[in-house]
């Protein structure tokens, strides 16, 4: 799949729209984040190939994927271990390869994962806190929590010093500055000890405490 072309922003707002009307129907509380939630909500300039859900964790089953996944335009992928969701554009296809796997077709890879898992917030917690995408109808962590969610990371050294570190640096610079700008505030006291980490690494890395400063808060 990596030598596929990548999906464009209308495959990945496409996917996002089908996952939404799905899970509406079956009533299941979820919420994006990720690389496509930093780009519609603050704006970051950069190219994504997935899309990140988190589906509530509560008494029942948890959702298995091949539940919820199970017809076109998604597919299951041995390779990647992962559904995805097919993207076809009439002027691409030349209908010379149907094996679903060529060249030709971009595919948006699905990583769906369970809150209160790591540091995805659960849903009782964060629920009225939930913004919605403009023109989808799906509803998103805000940025504040995005942010949260990218400094956890950033606590990491794998993560940090690894191959998603120069698209993690752009997602938190255009997440607090658009949060500076739109007055806009994240509680630093009340996280947890890897968002602690994350923070106190960047800064001890960029040296822009007076950046921090200006979008913490204390309950």
């Amino acid at each position: 799949m990596g030598r596929l072309p990548q999906p464009a922003e209308e495959d990945l707002h496409d996917c996002m729209k089908a996952i939404h009307q799905i899970l509406t129907l079956r009533r299941r509380e979820y919420y994006f984040f990720g690389g496509i939630s930093c780009k519609l909500l603050a704006g970051v300039q950069r190219r994504t190939s997935d899309v990140d859900i988190v589906i509530e964790n509560c008494s029942m089953a948890l959702p298995n994927p091949r539940d919820w996944l199970a017809t076109e335009p998604f597919f299951w992928s041995v390779q990647q271990e992962q559904y995805v969701f097919v993207a076809i554009r009439d002027n691409c296809v030349d209908g010379s390869h149907p094996d679903i796997l060529c060249q030709g077709r971009c595919f948006v890879e699905i990583d769906v994962n369970i809150a209160g898992w790591g540091s995805f917030p659960l849903f009782h917690k964060i629920k009225n806190a939930l913004v919605p995408l403009t023109n989808f109808g799906a509803m998103s962590l805000p940025r504040g929590e995005l942010l949260k969610l990218k400094m956890a990371g950033w606590g990491e050294k794998s993560r940090r010093e690894g191959p998603k570190r120069a698209n993690d640096v752009v997602d938190i610079v255009h997440l607090r500055t658009r949060m500076f700008l739109e007055g806009e505030t994240m509680d630093t006291e009340h996280t947890n000890a890897t968002t602690r980490e994350g923070i106190k690494e960047w800064i001890r890395e960029f040296r822009d405490m007076a950046d921090w400063e200006a979008i913490r808060y204390y309950q």
